[in-house]
């Protein structure tokens, strides 16, 4: 990463993604590009399909969240990759940002998102050299899989181990936050990232766990997931960067 720029504090939440959620909005093509671009939005629908894109239909707006999913200061889940681009655009728009250019706000990177889960302040990134801790909150990196236990899990992040069953509100596990003060890295809801899971596929990378998970690797920095960018799922949102540009394939 040769470029600098910002990570959202917290995932996009409920509340802000329904001020972009309106039926003008699904219908404006100019924030629908790369869905466009993959015949995915068409008459102001878009196509979308379960997380193992098993079932498709077309739809003119948001899903509609259950109960226990849709507090406004929840993360926005059942939401795929085009909808999560999309309100990147429509946000960029709203603060006078080229949709295109280096400072409009989009989704990370995943080497971005590693770096701020991974991020040691003491460390010169510029020269390559990475953190061995396995979790946002583990600042002394001696933690592993094996070690780590399910009550700590419980306490830093929500996941299955809280007995929460459920999304729960952003921030609300501060002993979870990494060291450059982003919360929710791990647990909660899975976060899409921008680029392809493998070069030339069209499936996306998510990553940092979410509220159903108990396996502890999914809840750590470094593993990584994949789903079709038209599939939504109720362990799946995102947050926002801005800054260096990356390239989206």
């Amino acid at each position: 990463i040769e470029r600098p720029y910002r990570i959202a504090r917290y995932p996009v939440t409920v509340a802000q993604f329904m001020a972009f959620a309106t039926p003008d909005n699904y219908k404006n093509p100019p924030w629908w590009t790369e869905a466009l671009r993959a015949e995915c939005w068409k008459d102001g629908r878009l196509k979308v399909t379960d997380f193992g894109g098993e079932k498709e239909e077309w739809v003119p707006g948001p899903a509609a969240l259950e109960v226990g999913f849709n507090a406004p200061n929840h993360p926005m889940v059942m939401v795929n990759w085009f909808e999560a681009m999309a309100f990147c655009r429509w946000l960029s728009k709203q603060r006078g940002l080229d949709l295109d250019g280096p400072g409009a706000i989009r989704l990370p990177t995943e080497a971005e998102w590693e770096q701020a889960a991974r991020w040691n302040q003491e460390f010169d990134h510029q020269k390559g050299q990475a953190d061995a801790r396995r979790y946002p909150w583990d600042h002394t990196g001696k933690k592993t899989q094996t070690s780590i236990t399910s009550d700590e899990l419980a306490s830093h992040c929500n996941c299955s181990h809280t007995g929460i069953g459920r999304t729960s509100a952003v921030g609300l596990f501060p002993n979870g936050a990494s060291e450059c003060d982003a919360l929710d890295l791990g647990g909660n809801a899975w976060e899409w990232c921008s680029n392809e899971y493998v070069e030339g596929s069209r499936a996306r990378v998510l990553r940092g766990g979410s509220w159903a998970d108990d396996y502890a690797a999914y809840l750590s920095g470094s593993y990584r997931i994949v789903s079709l960018p038209s599939g939504r799922s109720v362990i799946c949102g995102f947050r926002c960067v801005v800054g260096a540009v990356a390239s989206v394939h």
